[in-house]
């Protein structure tokens, strides 16, 4: 057996394998040929449907009559060699022939410069070369820098436009005497400002607004700016339903109350039951309400859990409801960024939805079917299902003692080279110092779909990774209902039903992870205050700690606020982590 030589090297024709490497080694002995610069290739020849053999040799004869003589000498050679004349033979100068680092020919390289008619031209120098790559980096740092820079001009003058048309906007707000020119001067400047900053908005389906009646909007909630584009696009006749903290906010809370929103509880059941009365009243006196059932919004694509309140008042006073999809609004300014992004806006309102009866399963088809026509307009990218998880290590780079408020806290931050996740671990009062830092077993996690507990979730999987019997506990709390039927059109076991399923359904993105990593997940769905509920659930379920999420603000301005993870740090009985 003789080795002659690769088989993609192998030349096929007129039937006949023929091998390059002895027929290039006879080529680079003769006279006027450098040493090494010979490849023998194959050509496509469409017209015989075989290929066509090609010697590319280097040589520094200029003369035309030496040149020809030893064309005819190769061309000799490779007839008695390989039984039939080369093809064609291309004397080409010094480094015409392509080689690896290695010294290896490359011959599909040749072939490929011969096909396109560039053989014979030298590469260019080292030094060109780098330069050529230099001023391509430089340009496309350039065009980099020209985009950003055009990013944040649009943005700062948004910005600037809005601080600017919000200031007249309050001023004429609290000034003007009446409802309908406070609505009517906010709707104007609210327009004025989407044409300053040349924001493309499309609206469709604005004659589906009820025009003789009243009715109920109810929009998919995506971004910070939802409220101000809506009103802007929608007849300034609406009032939107907005949650109660914003009404004690500065500022922002007197305009909203002369702008005639309401206010709505989501905790306290007794104040919702009143609220939802109250909205109930101002639908049937002929006034058209907006809602965000989604209650909040974050910075992954798709539709959160609806609530009910819009529902359950359409039902109840056999108001048409309207749903409004808006899309763009997202990357226009997304959860936990500052600064606004350019980005077409779409509003698609749709064909009114009219309320078969009263009572609560009439509520629960007004909200499936609003959920799905918002669905249905809805254009950005759906979340995938996870098939599979990453694990973030969280080695602290450094430490140091909190106290706040009776309870020792010790803070840790991730190094540079890990993507940044702050975490605030809290330990009850008296517990021994290091309790904070034991090894998890079984954590428990809230879990509310947001990102800010899906960072929480994947830290509780990198800490329990590779521990044998570990278990992650995944509680959802739903809201008590802001709303009351007689005992006799529904039961308070349907409405359990109902509100257990939606978070039921909310984990399964949370056990899918918990799965991927290879760690046993136990689902909850309680009812009622979320501080008052996480903590109690940790206790009767024997967890050893408690990792949640704090909605993007700071540990120490969550704690200074008095938020949902402030009341389960008051009350859990385990070290808690917060996780931002």
């Amino acid at each position: 057996m003789f080795l002659t030589g690769r088989e993609k090297d192998i030349i096929i024709r007129g039937g006949l394998n023929i091998h390059p490497q002895e027929l290039e080694s006879a080529v680079a002995g003769l006279p006027g040929v450098r040493k090494g610069g010979v490849a023998v290739f194959p050509a496509s020849d469409l017209r015989s449907g075989t290929e066509r053999l090609v010697v590319l040799a280097e040589t520094r004869l200029s003369e035309p009559g030496p040149r020809s003589e030893l064309i005819q000498t190769i061309t000799a050679l490779a007839a008695t060699l390989l039984g039939a004349p080369a093809d064609d033979v291309v004397l080409a100068p010094p480094h015409s022939v392509l080689k690896t680092s290695s010294g290896k020919i490359r011959r599909a390289a040749c072939r490929e410069l011969y096909e396109q008619g560039r053989l014979g031209t030298t590469q260019r120098a080292p030094w060109r070369q780098w330069l050529a790559l230099a001023l391509e980096a430089a340009a496309a740092q350039a065009r980099s820098t020209r985009r950003s820079a055009a990013l944040w001009a649009w943005g700062l003058w948004a910005w600037g436009v809005f601080v600017a048309l919000s200031t007249v906007a309050w001023f004429a707000v609290m000034l003007l005497p009446s409802l309908g020119l406070r609505r009517r001067a906010a709707w104007t400047l609210a327009r004025l400002a989407t044409r300053l900053i040349s924001l493309p908005v499309q609206v469709q389906g604005l004659d589906r607004l009820p025009a003789q009646r009243a009715c109920i909007v109810v929009a998919n909630h995506a971004s910070y700016l939802d409220a101000i584009l809506l009103g802007a696009m929608l007849p300034p006749d609406f009032s939107f339903v907005a949650k109660r903290e914003l009404a004690d906010a500065a500022l922002i809370g007197p305009a909203l109350r002369r702008l005639g929103a309401v206010f709505v509880e989501r905790f306290d059941a007794a104040q919702g039951v009143d609220d939802t009365r109250t909205l109930q009243a101002r639908v049937r006196a002929g006034e058209s309400l907006a809602f965000f059932p989604e209650g909040t919004f974050g910075r992954a694509s798709g539709l959160q859990p609806f609530k009910l309140g819009a529902f359950v008042v359409a039902a109840e006073t056999a108001t048409p409801l309207v749903p409004v999809t808006l899309n763009g609004t997202r990357s226009l300014l997304r959860d936990e960024s500052w600064l606004p992004r350019r980005q077409s806006v779409q509003v698609l309102i749709g064909p009114p939805i009219t309320p078969a009866g009263k009572g609560w399963e009439h509520a629960l088809e007004l909200r499936d079917a609003a959920r799905k026509a918002i669905g249905l307009g809805l254009t950005e990218t759906l979340p995938r299902a996870l098939t599979a998880f990453q694990f973030r290590s969280h080695a602290a780079a450094s430490a140091g003692t909190l106290s706040v408020d009776g309870l020792t806290a010790r803070k840790h931050r991730s190094p540079a080279a890990v993507q940044s996740v702050h975490r605030l671990r809290c330990c009850p009062r008296g517990a021994p110092d290091g309790a904070g830092d034991q090894v998890m077993q079984k954590p428990m996690v809230p879990f509310d779909g947001s990102r800010s507990a899906l960072r929480a979730l994947e830290h509780a999987l990198a800490e329990l990774h590779g521990r044998a019997d570990a278990q992650v506990h995944v509680l959802n709390v739903r809201s008590p209902p802001l709303h009351t039927f007689p005992s006799k059109l529904v039961s308070p076991d349907l409405i359990d039903q109902e509100l257990r399923r939606e978070g039921l359904a909310l984990l399964e993105q949370a056990d899918a992870m918990a799965r991927a990593a290879g760690i046993g997940c136990v689902r909850h769905v309680r009812i009622g205050h979320p501080g008052e509920e996480i903590a109690a659930c940790a206790a009767e379920h024997g967890c050893d700690a408690i990792i949640m999420g704090t909605r993007g603000m700071s540990a120490a301005a969550g704690l200074l606020l008095g938020s949902v993870a402030t009341k389960v740090v008051h009350l859990a009985p385990v070290p808690v982590t917060l996780v931002r």
